[in-house]
This record gives structure tokens, sequence and C-alpha cells, in this order.
């Protein structure tokens, strides 16, 4: 089981269910995603995460343009400006006077990834099984903690590998070869 971001959450929690009803679990890998209960760093730490991320993904798209052959260079532009007018919202990402943080800025899928797990009994009883993350040299602006939160719960252990990249490109090429080339090696060698 593998899953990047949210889906990371769902190949867990299947996962965890499998486990629990006697089948074997080859590998289940999560990729780029922070631990229930891990809480976010401070403003000035989310405001240099997202910069840095920013930055890398201009240099990505920078890079990509000039790959491209001249005549859809002018169609990868515009598509990329589209897309980015249909993304751009300013949500306030800190807390507001009263202390609460909107709700666009918690994302805007209406289920909460620490109320999920909790209710599911995963808080509390952890994983039966190993771990494995991938995290992004640009970390996610979590905790401080190098394994984002999951060692607490990997009750057969955990195993970080640290990939180039930022979260919304850690699967895109040509970031996404050195993931595949980890998972390959995990597949081939589980244990």
């Amino acid at each position: 089981m593998a899953g990047h971001s949210f889906g990371g959450i769902v190949a867990l929690e299947t996962a965890r269910v499998l486990l629990q009803q006697g089948h074997r679990v080859l590998l289940t890998l999560l990729i780029d995603i922070r631990a229930p209960g891990t809480l976010r760093q401070g403003r000035v730490k989310v405001m240099v995460f997202f910069l840095r991320t920013y930055l890398e993904r201009f240099r990505f798209h920078i890079r990509r343009f000039f790959l491209l052959p001249r005549s859809q260079r002018l169609s990868y532009v515009a598509a990329k400006l589209t897309g980015l007018k249909k993304r751009i919202r300013f949500p306030s990402l800190f807390p507001d006077k009263k202390g609460k943080r909107e709700k666009a800025a918690q994302g805007t899928h209406p289920l909460k990834v620490t109320q999920l797990l909790q209710e599911s009994g995963f808080t509390e009883e952890g994983f039966p099984g190993r771990l494995v993350l991938l995290k992004t040299t640009i970390p996610l602006p979590t905790t401080e903690q190098a394994d984002y939160g999951w060692g607490r719960y990997a009750r057969d252990g955990l195993e970080v590998f640290t990939v180039k990249g930022e979260h919304g490109n850690i699967m895109k090429e040509p970031y996404a070869r050195e993931p595949a080339a980890i998972i390959n090696r995990l597949l081939r060698d589980p244990d």
C-alpha cells in the first residue's frame, strides 16, 4: 500500500484493516504526509515553507519550459497561468483574533485526518506493522520531528527516506524517479 498526501491516510487505513484481518501487506508507504496530532510550526516557518515551495515550483516549470519545443511553449505557459488563476485564493493561514483558523486554511476536504484516525482506533492502537515514510527536501511545516511524527505509531519500526523536491512535485518528473527507485528496491527486498 502506498499513498501521497491524503492518499497516504487511505493507504495506511487500508493496510491496517488488511493486517487486522490476517492478510499480509508487503509494504506500507506514506509519501510526504505528517502524522495525526503533529502541529504546524509558527507563522514564520509556515511562510518560509511556502516561499521555498513556490520557488522550487517556479524553477521546476522554468526547466520544463526550456525543454519543450518552441512551438509548445506558449500553450504550456497559458495552461499554467489558467491553472494558477483557478487555484489562487488568499485564505488566512494563521489564527484570527479569536484563535480560530478559517476552513479554507485547513483544506477544503470536510473530513479531518486526525478525527478519522481517532475514530478508526489508529491513534490509540498504532500501526500493527512497519511503516516507510518518503519526505521531501523541502519539508512540510510540521513539528521538528525528522519522522513527521510517525515513529510513535509504527509498532514494527519506521524507515524514513528523504527525496528531492517538495510536496507538490514529488510525484512528477524528474522528481518521481527517486521515489520510484526506492519503492522498487523496497518491493524487491521488503525486509
